[in-house]
């Protein structure tokens, strides 16, 4: 690729809207660079490329930013047509994929969902499918690409809402399946919730019940101290202190009161946060849950 049509893509790997500009990268064969973004100390060409809502993704094409994941897509979409369409050349089919890409965003990482509600979601999301094998018919596109991100979150929806997708949502299950064995998607997709926080960081797939008996007990050991380790921060405290970054989403999807539950766990969570050491290397919750969920 010429250096004047070099593409480069300002992102966050566990971003479920990077993920979508991935796919789409991936599915038009194109080259880019990606640079990786620090969404607490936010790079000067994340600001200059994205002033308004200082976000990403942001592609930049030829030195001039694309910001907002579907919009980029569509971007991508129109400047290398002449490989893998994602919108439909039919105007009437154009609208239906942009309706349907618009509530994927509104219903499923729009909301700050319930159980109900999000199975309600899906089953809608299924009936539109009915018997095809994408949503946009018998080829992946642009709606296949608006949802499929939230794929990576289905062990996290599992874990969190005791619900077994593949039988609230067959048809959705089978769906993502048959995306996966895309190279474009499977390349594309993070599994940062699933395998890093439910498993690696907890080393367990917590159901709500599960995950306050293992801060209690992290209570207990902790006791009157102010640190696991006694009298100061140390190795204890560091193993677990990044999970404060998942307590908003704890609170959200499990609807639960973190500061009710775990009172010892919050109290000594926030003393750590003093030390700028902890503070300045955290995600913020919301940024995490936004971000990592949604």
């Amino acid at each position: 690729m010429a250096e004047d049509d070099q593409l480069i893509l300002l992102e966050w790997y566990p971003s479920v809207f990077a993920a979508r500009v991935r796919i789409a990268l991936a599915e038009k064969g194109l080259k880019y660079e990606s640079r990786p973004e620090d969404l607490i100390n936010k790079s000067p060409l994340l600001l200059k490329m994205n002033p308004v809502h200082k976000q990403i993704p942001v592609l930049i094409h030829k030195g001039r930013p694309i910001c907002g994941s579907m919009v980029t897509v569509q971007y991508i979409d129109e400047v290398w047509s002449h490989k893998s369409p994602l919108l439909p050349s039919d105007p009437l089919q154009r609208a239906h994929a942009k309706f349907w890409a618009d509530y994927v965003d509104k219903k499923i990482f729009g909301i700050g969902s319930s159980k109900k509600e999000l199975i309600e979601c899906f089953k809608i999301l299924e009936e539109e499918l009915g018997d095809k094998p994408y949503f946009g018919g018998e080829s992946f596109g642009y709606v296949d690409l608006s949802l499929i991100p939230c794929y990576s979150s289905f062990y996290t929806y599992e874990t969190l809402g005791k619900l077994i997708m593949a039988e609230e949502c067959p048809k959705i299950v089978d769906w993502a399946h048959r995306c996966l064995q895309k190279e474009s998607v499977s390349k594309s997709l993070c599994q940062v919730l699933a395998d890093s926080v439910d498993k690696k960081i907890f080393g367990i797939g917590a159901s709500k019940k599960e995950l306050i008996e293992c801060f209690k007990i992290l209570e207990e050991e902790l006791g009157d101290k102010p640190y696991l380790g006694g009298e100061s921060f140390g190795y204890v405290d560091l193993s677990l202190i990044p999970c404060y970054s998942s307590f908003y989403t704890y609170e959200t999807l499990g609807k639960l009161s973190m500061a009710e539950e775990c009172p010892k766990i919050v109290d000594w969570a926030n003393r750590c946060l003093q030390k700028e050491s902890v503070s300045k290397s955290l995600c913020d919750q919301s940024t995490f849950y936004e971000l990592s969920w949604r």
